[in-house]
């Protein structure tokens, strides 16, 4: 009997470690973030804007912890976008504007894989795994379909660079190639998403997936401009080349 006893209590703490385990990861601060804006949606349609304010201030209690003080440090830009949108989810709940409000968890989301990328990629960078394995769950994939099948080369690069199988740059090069692959698709469906809504008339949906696309837009925008400075500087060299010849 003691023996059930204490069984039971070590599934009883590991339960109630669980939570407390997520909530101090960077992906379970922001799973807690979203939920509670959410939840902070639902009350605007079955609730009041009174308990919809309380939700989105849940919202803003949630973002703490290593999330937080990692974007702070680390990821600027991020973490001034995703508390400007929290206060600005706050202040459409008290409006009861739903769609400001979904606008407003769109960015938010946004912000948190911004800043997510860019602490995965620094920590990648420095040859630290576990970092780099913690950040790198809080990340968006592209739909799988029959012909394409979500990213795992970031996932195998992180094991390869705990192993020493892989050199940090060559990681950290692996795994942005990964994530931005993922989101450029993310981003084309999330447009497609917008487009329907609006075809639909869902106001909410349409703002909440067109501004979660253009806060993807500011994870891709450097690349694409490093890619056409270079595209544009070889063209530059053939023309010269040809000249010459």
């Amino acid at each position: 009997m003691k023996v059930c006893w204490a069984i039971a209590g070590v599934i009883a703490a590991l339960l109630a470690a669980a939570p407390a385990h997520a909530a101090s990861t960077p992906w379970g601060g922001a799973e807690r973030v979203q939920r509670a804006l959410f939840s902070a949606q639902e009350e605007l349609i079955v609730g009041t804007d009174a308990r919809a304010v309380h939700s989105v201030r849940r919202a803003r209690a949630a973002y703490r912890g290593v999330l937080r003080s990692s974007l702070r440090r680390q990821a600027p830009e991020a973490d001034r976008a995703l508390r400007r949108a929290l206060r600005v989810a706050e202040r459409a709940a008290r409006r009861g504007d739903g769609r400001a409000l979904a606008a407003a968890r769109g960015e938010v989301r946004a912000a948190e894989l911004a800043g997510a990328y860019a602490v995965t990629l620094a920590a990648a960078g420095r040859g630290d795994a576990a970092t780099t394995r913690s950040w790198l769950l809080l990340r968006d994939f592209r739909t799988a379909t029959r012909f394409t099948r979500p990213g795992a080369d970031a996932t195998d690069a992180v094991a390869r660079l705990a192993r020493g199988k892989l050199a940090p740059a060559a990681a950290r090069l692996a795994i942005a190639k990964d994530l931005l692959d993922a989101y450029q698709a993310r981003q084309r469906e999330l447009l497609k998403d917008a487009d329907s809504a609006r075809e639909k008339g869902f106001g909410t949906g349409e703002a909440e997936a067109a501004t979660q696309a253009a806060g993807y837009w500011e994870i891709l925008a450097p690349r694409f401009r490093q890619d056409r400075t270079r595209s544009k500087s070889n063209s530059q060299v053939s023309r010269r080349t040809t000249a010459g010849d």
